[in-house]
């Protein structure tokens, strides 16, 4: 019987022994899964860093350009004031001289005169808009008196004033 006690006690710790190798390969194949995993999500930690930078840099950008759009803006916008102020003075001077040389007779008889073409020309290219590409050469121009040129002159781009 001593024998049979030996063989159990044996076989249980041949089973402990056997298990334990087991639980010992299941930890470490275990320990080797979390370690991997630990790694790629550090990994991953110093990926989400790095976009967080890129993203912190491209605020920055954004915040410039729209702080320039705001500049722009404001700069347009006084300029866009002071045309439509030096606009209204440039109507206000032609109706002035439109009424002059409407109820001076002096005036009316010079004004009367006919222009000749090549004057005629001069004084278009002289009130054409600046931003016009119009090319308009002084051939085939009528004569005119310098108030119909007045009352008819155009920018140069085909636009009545």
């Amino acid at each position: 019987m001593f024998g049979i006690k030996r063989v159990a006690i044996a076989a249980v710790v041949g089973l402990a022994v056997a298990g334990g190798f087991a639980v010992s390969s299941a930890y470490a194949s275990k320990a080797k899964e979390v370690h991997e995993l630990t790694a790629a999500l550090d990994a991953k930690a110093v990926q989400v860093e790095r976009l967080v930078l890129q993203l912190e840099e491209q605020e920055a950008v954004v915040d410039g350009l729209l702080a320039n759009a705001r500049a722009t803006e404001r700069i347009t916008a006084v300029h866009f004031e002071d045309v439509k102020r030096e606009l209204v003075g440039v109507a206000k001077v032609e109706t002035e001289l439109i009424e002059v040389m409407a109820n001076d007779d002096a005036i009316k008889d010079w004004a009367a005169v006919l222009l000749p073409g090549d004057v005629k020309r001069v004084f278009d290219d002289s009130t054409r808009a600046a931003n016009c590409d119009g090319d308009e050469g002084g051939e085939g121009v009528a004569a005119q008196s310098f108030a119909e040129s007045m009352r008819t002159a155009s920018d140069g781009c085909g636009n009545e004033r």
